[in-house]
């Protein structure tokens, strides 16, 4: 669509000022960093006439997020897409890595997905949620309610990356041998007492466990927040080494 030009002229720029700025490079140990490359690529896949056609249709069927309901004002009519801006502004998003709560890694998180944020009329706003696929093509896997994603981002010091606990469904920036809570008390930790936190919690819980071979919540994995719900289905979602949303993967909503 027509409506991508100045998103894609700007996808390269924006994600080098990201790099710049902190958000997709940090001194503290992560798994998987994406280059500026990674970034600028997720950004153009993001803002793919496929993809905006799509975030219409999730703006008319989840308007959350904006007061003037989103995208339903259009009615669906022709072109509706044109009223979406896909952020240049990717934001990679770590999780929690299964290494590091074995002791087997120092680096306390490894890359989940890109986040993409994107806004429809009315203010309405979504995230794309952005992968690699099997061939090491970007693709976009999820298309989330808000953007929290952002918001988050936007509170991390130069250095530092965003990492999520997904059992909790808990956000800290984690800059040089420190881990802060970002959404909650704002507490910080070193990484090392984090490491001994999130072992005892999760250790006993990863994959060929006894905890996952009895099928308890999928043994140690991504589950969804308990804040978010299903509503369109997409595609098949394989969001890093913890993230695993399998096939006929579908919107989530959230609150932001």
């Amino acid at each position: 669509m027509r409506g991508i030009t100045r998103t894609l002229v700007t996808a390269a720029l924006g994600a080098g000022l990201l790099l710049a700025n902190g958000w997709g490079a940090s001194a503290a140990p992560a798994a998987n960093e994406p280059s500026a490359q990674d970034l600028a690529a997720a950004a153009q896949v993001a803002a793919d006439p496929a993809n905006r056609a799509t975030l219409g249709k999730f703006f008319q069927a989840d308007p959350s997020g904006s007061s003037t309901g989103g995208l339903s004002s259009t009615g669906g009519a022709p072109g509706l897409d044109a009223e979406i801006a896909v952020a240049p502004q990717p934001v990679p998003v770590y999780q929690l890595a299964k290494d590091f709560v074995a002791g087997k890694s120092a680096a306390p998180g490894s890359l989940a997905y890109v986040a993409v944020p994107a806004t429809g009329a009315g203010g309405a706003s979504a995230t794309l949620w952005t992968v690699r696929d099997e061939r090491g093509a970007w693709q976009v896997g999820n298309i989330a309610s808000g953007d929290r994603e952002r918001q988050l981002a936007a509170k991390l010091p130069p250095g530092a990356y965003l990492l999520q606990e997904p059992q909790i469904n808990a956000w800290y920036a984690v800059h040089g041998d420190t881990v802060r809570r970002l959404d909650g008390d704002g507490a910080t930790v070193s990484v090392a007492d984090y490491q001994r936190a999130v072992a005892t919690k999760y250790g006993d819980k990863q994959a060929g466990s006894n905890y996952a071979q009895r099928g308890n919540a999928g043994g140690y994995g991504y589950a969804a927040p308990a804040d978010e719900g299903s509503s369109l289905p997409l595609v098949l979602v394989l969001l890093g080494s913890l993230l695993v949303i399998g096939f006929g993967s579908v919107f989530l909503r959230r609150s932001a």
